[in-house]
């Protein structure tokens, strides 16, 4: 009977970890996603604000920190990095 408790609890933890990594992975794929997103937004922006373009890299990781990378969102992060839109 324990044996069976221990190859149960092997085969948990194999899900588990298989859980994460998927997990991790659709995770992964989403910020690329959000990424290009806001490559096309940023072509637009620039355009507005007359920007340059090494400024996307910046504005990228910004919007990373506080937690507004999702294209809705991305008008909202720009307003709280300082640029009025």
């Amino acid at each position: 009977m324990a044996k069976e408790s221990k190859d149960q609890t092997e085969l948990t933890g194999k899900e588990i970890r298989k859980a994460a990594h998927d997990s991790k992975v659709a995770e992964m794929a989403m910020i690329e996603d959000s990424r290009e997103e806001f490559r096309k937004y940023f072509v637009g922006l620039k355009r507005q604000l007359n920007l340059g373009p090494e400024l996307e890299h910046v504005i990228w990781l910004h919007l990373k920190a506080v937690g507004m990378a999702k294209k809705e969102q991305f008008g909202e992060g720009i307003r709280h990095f300082g640029y009025k839109i």
